[in-house]
């Protein structure tokens, strides 16, 4: 009898296991998900307000990638370049990726590129830093 409980609840455990890894799965699925329909409502979003302010927006290329990693959007304006990072909650770190990025973007283009980060939960840590 012991030994036919011990069985069950190792049953029972790797089971049990199994579920956890699915829903993990689901849920990472989930956030890559809200991750692309945030950056099609922010990227939207910045075009409209960069063309309600006069810029006439000449391209966009998303997923722009560079040396250090993809940039989630380049706008290219008739005045300016743009490189917008979006994140649902951004940290410190990601602005000197997006300053890092840049930098390497402003080297290919041969000329000033702005960095734009945005995003649902820019906190008043990294917006201080941000600043300088």
């Amino acid at each position: 009898m012991k030994q036919e409980l011990k069985d069950e609840i190792q049953r029972v455990k790797t089971d049990l296991e199994t579920k956890i890894k699915e829903v993990d799965r689901k849920v990472e699925a989930t956030r890559s998900d809200l991750g692309l329909v945030a950056e099609e409502v922010y990227v939207k979003n910045f075009v409209d307000y960069l063309q309600s302010n006069g810029e006439k927006v000449i391209s966009v290329y998303r997923h722009y990638e560079t040396s250090l990693g993809e940039i989630d959007a380049v706008i290219e304006t008739s005045a300016k370049v743009y490189a917008v990072e979006i994140k649902l909650r951004a940290e410190v770190s990601d602005v000197d990726g997006l300053l890092n990025k840049t930098k390497v973007l402003k080297e290919e283009l041969g000329r000033e590129v702005y960095p734009v980060l945005t995003g649902s939960e820019i906190n008043k840590t990294v917006r201080g830093y941000a600043k300088g």
